[in-house]
Formats: C-alpha cells, structure tokens, sequence
C-alpha cells in the first residue's frame, strides 16, 4: 500500500546539477502538484540542505547505509537467493546492474581503471558485496513501493534500473556533447533516447560540413584544473589537503571518509604526476609532427574508465586495449593507429599499460596535452568504445568504428559496430580503400548534429556546477528553468 496517495516526485543529488535540481523542482511544484523527495548520499549533505535551502523537498532521504545492512547477520542462503530473485525481476545479472559502481562493480574496470583510489567496501567478501547490492535494490524498491512516485530524475543506474521495473518515469539531465547544451534522456546508458525519432522527422536540406570549432565544453571547463594538477607543488597541496580531510572525516566518523582508503587516494594523486610525465617521455607524434607528415591514421580515443561524466556506458564491452589489438592486427601496412590518452585518466592506468599499446609496432602515441579535436580532423576515421570524439567525428562524415553497440549514432552508414572480434577485418578494408567522407556521410552526419541540436536546449552558464563556494543558489533565470521544464515533456 502507497504510504502516499499524493503524486510523488523523486530526486537524487547529481553533482554536475546540484545549483539548477532545486530550482526545477520548485518550478515543477507549481505547475504540477507533487510530493518531492530528495535522495542525498550523507547525513552531512542532509543537514546542509536542510539548513541552507529548508524548503527544497517534503523529504529528504540519506542513501542507503552498506555499513549498517552489512551488521546484520544473513546467511549466504538467504542472501543467494534474494540475489537471484532480484535479477529475474529486473532481468539483468547484479554484475550487469552495478557495472560503474565503485565497490560492487570494481572489478570490471581492471582493464583500464584498476588503480581508480580504493574503498573499504570492496574488500568485503562475495557474500557481502552481493549483500550491498541487495541493500542498494532494496532502497530504491521500497521508495518506489511506500510512495506513489510518477517521476524521477537524476537517479543513479541502479535507481534509473528499478525504477523501470515500476513503470516510473525516469530522467536524467546530461551535458550534450555539441555546444554548451543540456537534454534530458531515460536512457540507463546516458545517451540520448529520441535521436533517431528527430533525425527521421528532420526534413532539412543543404547543410552544411559539420566541423567541430572547439572541443567540447565540459572539457574545456575541467582541462586547466587536470592540467594544473601534475604540477609538483600543486601535488603536494593537494594530496596533503585530500589527506587532513580524510583523517579529520575518519576522527569524526564521517561515511565516505571510513570507506575511502586515504593513502590510496594520496598516492593516486602522485601517481598521475608520476604518469603524466612518462607518458609526456613517451610520445611518439605531436600535431607538428603530423602537419609535416603524409600519415594516414585510425584516431583511438582512450576513455576514461570507470568515469561517466562525459562519456555514455558501454555495458557490452569495456576493453579498449583489446580493441587497439583488434585494430593493429588487421591495420593495412599503410596506416597508423594514433592514441591520445584523456587528462582525467592519467593515473588510473594499470601498469604497463601504456608500454602494452607502445609494443604494437603500427601505433603511435600522441601528446596528451594536444587537442584530441585536431587528432580527429585530420584522421581517415575514429575508432572507440564511447566518448566524445564519436560523435564529432559521426557528425562531420567522418567513419566511425564504434565496439558497443549503445552509441546513439551508430544507426548512421558511415559508422561501423563491431560486433565479432574479427569484424575490424571488413570495417577496415572498406573504410581504407574507399574515399571518405562521401558526400552521403557529409549530409547524414550534418544531419544528425542539426537533430541533436533540436532534441537538447541551451545551457545558459559557462561551466558546469563544481562546488557551492563558486555558485550561488537561483542564479539560472526563469526562462531557463522554464524550458528545461518544458523539455521534460510531462
């Protein structure tokens, strides 16, 4: 039974959004009549919303607990087949649910996130990890079970997962990979669910080459932070600062400061100085370089991985060393594979990791601190798992080689899935012995950039939320406010 009959509106804390979250549902309040509950991760950020903005939700929810579920003594029986009737009902595996997830999901980001800082719970055992999840399933369940929930928005993957069990509508506000732009998606994977109903319904002609003038927005936003970061002194500030505030947090029992394993996030944050300056040793081409030179290339992209900030989810393969081999073997004699690593990743590398590509004779690596934009202009054609060199190079005609199936884009003809290891052999000798882009790539990638404009709307600031010391609350006009609601559809 609903423990309220009145319509309910669910919201979970996304960082990226917290200054526009609470000004949205205060706009959706007045025109439709919701319950709200806000979904935060701490009793800490519970009691600073509740002293800073009071009036922001009916009720604010802490996330759930591991540390408290984990106390109660389950035994592995009960705890199996809870499992197992958790993963008929959603129809998916736990291990599938909870792929990005830091603790339950760890071990898949061995091939390319594996030194991502520690945390305390995934050292638990099987039984219990599985017991986390459970816990994290059970949450969202019994939200959606005690109310009567009609929307929910920014909800992490495992909430945006159960919530489809109930038939409740759920979306999430992403950064567009054009422009300074928003839109709003159901999509698990964080890509946009209605690209293809745009692009069929667009009936323009005549447009034009889409080329990409700068990278995208986000990127820039966040590069000169990534950048200072290896820096000597700024490292030593800042791993000695993260240090203090999680040995302060731990004395006063905070929960991510008990989870977090404080030298493991130290030393990671020496360690990106650390590979940041072998991998700046170990370049093999820069962008002089290649203006002075006749190579032909297949642009690789490295991903960050576990991150989704600015990249989609590709559940279905997440092993872009593998995907380089794939390349290198069936690569004509005549190309090169070029590399670029992505600043925000350097330092989670496993070992050895960069001497593993350098070792394939036909792959090159690039300077990281260049553009991976001009990378791409120059590239006969991009080759990835997901980010956003995919879509710009979609979009100017560019062929694609895309190893999951979930990028939105993939329906165009000048992108290629691979969906059999030995597929690379075919992609690649059509896209190396024929001339593109074609006139056909140009309009139909011109065309679905034109479609993604019109499925997202303007995002009126500069950057993206960081933290409340740089951002004051309502400071988005109405019209803004407005037109996200609008775009909601509801």
């Amino acid at each position: 039974m609903k423990m309220n009959k009145k319509p309910a509106l669910v919201f979970y804390s996304q960082l990226k959004f917290r200054d526009i979250e609470l000004d949205l549902v205060k706009h959706i309040k007045k025109n439709k009549e919701y319950f709200t509950i806000f979904v935060v991760n701490t009793k800490e950020t519970q009691t600073f919303y509740q002293k800073n903005f009071p009036n922001s939700a009916d009720k604010i929810f802490i996330y759930f607990n591991e540390n408290e579920l984990l106390e109660k003594k389950i035994s592995k029986k009960i705890i199996i087949e809870k499992a197992v009737a958790l993963e008929k009902k959603m129809g998916m595996t736990i291990n599938r649910a909870f792929l990005l997830d830091r603790t339950i999901g760890r071990g898949f980001h061995a091939s390319g996130g594996f030194n991502h800082p520690k945390v305390r719970l995934a050292e638990k055992s099987p039984e219990d990890i599985i017991k986390i999840a459970i816990g994290y399933i059970e949450f969202w369940d019994n939200i959606f079970k005690k109310y009567n929930v009609k929307l929910a928005m920014n909800l992490p993957q495992i909430g945006m997962r159960v919530s489809k069990t109930h038939n409740i509508l759920t979306k999430n506000l992403a950064i567009a990979k054009f422009g300074r732009r928003l839109y709003w998606t159901s999509n698990v994977n964080y890509e946009p669910d209605n690209l293809i109903e745009f692009y069929n319904r667009n009936k323009k002609k005549n447009l034009k080459q889409f080329i990409p003038k700068e990278p995208q927005f986000n990127h820039l936003v966040l590069r000169g932070s990534d950048i200072k970061g290896f820096e000597f002194f700024n490292t030593v500030k800042v791993s000695s600062i993260t240090l203090l505030q999680r040995v302060y947090g731990y004395l006063k029992g905070y929960r991510k400061s008990k989870n977090i394993h404080a030298f493991s996030e130290f030393r990671y944050i020496w360690r990106k100085r650390r590979d940041f300056i072998s991998l700046r040793k170990n370049v093999d081409i820069n962008l002089q370089d290649l203006e002075k030179s006749d190579i032909k290339y297949i642009y690789f992209p490295l991903a960050t991985e576990p991150e989704v900030a600015m990249h989609s989810l590709a559940e279905d393969f997440f092993f872009q060393l593998s995907a380089i081999n794939m390349l290198s073997r069936d690569l004509p004699a005549n190309y090169k594979i070029i590399v670029k690593e992505h600043l925000f990743a350097v330092g989670r590398r496993p070992d050895n990791f960069y001497k593993q590509i350098k070792e394939l004779k036909n792959v090159l690596m690039s300077d990281p601190l260049e553009y991976g934009i001009s990378y791409l202009k120059r590239a006969q054609a991009v080759a990835l798992v997901v980010g956003t060199s995919g879509w710009e190079a979609a979009a100017m005609g560019v062929p694609v080689i895309t190893f999951t199936k979930h990028n939105s884009y993939n329906f165009l003809e000048h992108v290629f899935t691979v969906r059999d290891p030995d597929d690379t052999k075919e992609i690649l000798n059509k896209i190396c012995h024929n001339k593109f882009p074609t006139k056909k790539s140009i309009r139909d990638g011109a065309k679905m950039h034109d479609s993604y404009l019109n499925l997202s709307f303007d995002f009126e600031k500069a950057e993206p939320f960081q933290n409340w010391n740089t951002k004051k609350n309502n400071n988005y006009t109405s019209n803004f406010i407005s037109n996200i609601y609008k775009k909601l559809k509801l």
